[in-house]
C-alpha cells in the first residue's frame, strides 16, 4: 500500500537526519477508520519503532467527513497545546503530564496528513481487550490521569493570558461532522439496533434521545459551563497499559468543553455493570485527582468548580458521552469482518453502521445497564 521510500519522504522533515526505513506494516482491518495505521521501523542514525497515522486519501470520504480537520486538530494538540501545557507545568515546578505517546512530528500535503508517534508496544504497553469492560484498577488509573489533564487547562486559563489562543486553534470536528453528514442516520442506526434488546420503557426513552443527536454534536458544547481541554474519544481502544501506567491515544476530537463530556463517555463506554453501580465513587476518584493536581499548580479548583456543580454538569454533558458510547460499544463488539471501511461506505455514509451485530447477547449485556443508568440519572 505504501512504499518504504514514500514513508521516508514523510518522516524526513520531522526526523531531520539520515536514516533508512526497514519495515512498513499496515494495521489490521478495524484499527483505523478515517486513517490507516502503519507500523514503521527505521535504522541508521536513528533506530526507531514508530506508528504512523495516515489520513485516508479517498476524495469522496474527505468530502463526506472532516478528515483533514481531524488530523489538523490532533497535530495542533501535539504541536501547540501539549508543549504549552508542559511549559506551564515546569513554571510551577510540576512534572509534566506525559500519559501520551511520544510525538515525533507530522507531515502534511494536499489531501494527505500523517501523525508520527512512538510505537508503545515496543516498550511494553498493550491495548485492552475492547470487547471487555476495564478492570476497576484500570478505570481508576485513567480517571486519575483525566483529572490531572483537565486540571492543567482549568488552572492555566485563569493564569495564562495566552490560553485563549491555544483553544482558539482547536477545531470542533463533531460540529462539522453533523453539518456534512446525516448524523441522525449514522448514530440512529446503532440506537435502533440497541432498542431491540432493551425493555420497552428504556427503548422508548432511547428513541426520544435520537431527536437530540444534532443538538448534542453541534450545540451542546456551547452551553454555559466550566470548560477545559478535553480528550473527546474515550473508549477503551484509546488507552494502552503497562502495569500502573497508561497512555491516552487519539486526540483528533479534542476540544474545549465541559470535563463531564470526557467522564461520561469514558465511564459509560468502559465501566462494568458492577463498577457503574459505584458511579459516585468513580466521580470522586476523578474529582480528587483534579483538585489535587490543581493544588500542585497553585489553584484551589474545588473553590472554582465544586463537586456538586460537576455532578450537575454530568447530567447535561452526559448526553454526549451516552451518544458516542452507543456507537463505541457496537464498534467494540463488531467482529473484524463486520468492521466497515469508511472509504468504501462514503457514498452512503449515514448507513455505515446499519449492519446488525452478530454478538447480540454481548451487546445487550454491555449496553442495557448503561442506558438504565442514563435514564435513572436524567440524561435520557
Amino acid at each position: 500500500m505504501y512504499t518504504a521510500e514514500e514513508v521516508k519522504s514523510w518522516l524526513k522533515p520531522a526526523l531531520k537526519c539520515d536514516f533508512s526505513v526497514t519495515c512498513v506494516r499496515p494495521s489490521e482491518k478495524g484499527e483505523g477508520y478515517m486513517g490507516d495505521i502503519l507500523f514503521v521501523q527505521t535504522s541508521g542514525a536513528l533506530h526507531l519503532d514508530l506508528v504512523l497515522k495516515c489520513s485516508k486519501r479517498s476524495q469522496q470520504l474527505r468530502q463526506t467527513l472532516p478528515v483533514q480537520h481531524c488530523f489538523e486538530n490532533e497535530i495542533h494538540f501535539y504541536d501547540t497545546i501539549l508543549p504549552a501545557f508542559a511549559r506551564f507545568q515546569r513554571s510551577k515546578n510540576v512534572s509534566a503530564f506525559d500519559s501520551v505517546p511520544e510525538y515525533f512530528g507530522s507531515f502534511t500535503s494536499d489531501h494527505f496528513e500523517v501523525v508520527i508517534l512512538e510505537n508503545l508496544k515496543s516498550s511494553g504497553f498493550q491495548l485492552h481487550d475492547k470487547t471487555k469492560a476495564l478492570s476497576r484498577d484500570r478505570l481508576e488509573l485513567v480517571l486519575k490521569e483525566y483529572g490531572k489533564f483537565h486540571a492543567i487547562s482549568a488552572v492555566m486559563q485563569a493564569q495564562d493570558a495566552n490560553f485563549s489562543k491555544l483553544v482558539n486553534g482547536m477545531l470542533n470536528v463533531w460540529e462539522e461532522f453533523a453539518e456534512k453528514t446525516d448524523a441522525v442516520q449514522f448514530f440512529g442506526a446503532p440506537i435502533d439496533e440497541i432498542c431491540n434488546v432493551l425493555s420497552p420503557e428504556l427503548a422508548e426513552k432511547l428513541r426520544q434521545f435520537k431527536t437530540q443527536i444534532n443538538y448534542i454534536l453541534k450545540d451542546l458544547r456551547n452551553a454555559e459551563s466550566f470548560k477545559v481541554v478535553t480528550h473527546g474519544d474515550c473508549w477503551s481502544n484509546n488507552f494502552m497499559f503497562k502495569g500502573s501506567e497508561v497512555k491516552i491515544l487519539d486526540w483528533q476530537t479534542a476540544r474545549f468543553c465541559n470535563p463531564a463530556a470526557d467522564l461520561s463517555y469514558f465511564i459509560y463506554a468502559c465501566a462494568s455493570e458492577a463498577d457503574l453501580g459505584e458511579f459516585g465513587d468513580l466521580l470522586k476518584v476523578y474529582y480528587r485527582s483534579f483538585c489535587e493536581f490543581g493544588q500542585l499548580l497553585g489553584c484551589d479548583l474545588g473553590a472554582s468548580y465544586g463537586f456538586d456543580q460537576f455532578v450537575g454538569d454530568f447530567k447535561v454533558f452526559g448526553k454526549y458521552g451516552l451518544l458516542i458510547t452507543l456507537l463505541a460499544v457496537k464498534v467494540a463488539l463488531s467482529e473484524k469482518e463486520e468492521a466497515p471501511d469508511f472509504a468504501e461506505t462514503a457514498a452512503d455514509f449515514g448507513n455505515t453502521f446499519g449492519y446488525k451485530n452478530r454478538n447480540q447477547k454481548e451487546l445487550k449485556e454491555r449496553i442495557s445497564y448503561v442506558v438504565a443508568h442514563a435514564a435513572g440519572f436524567n440524561i435520557l
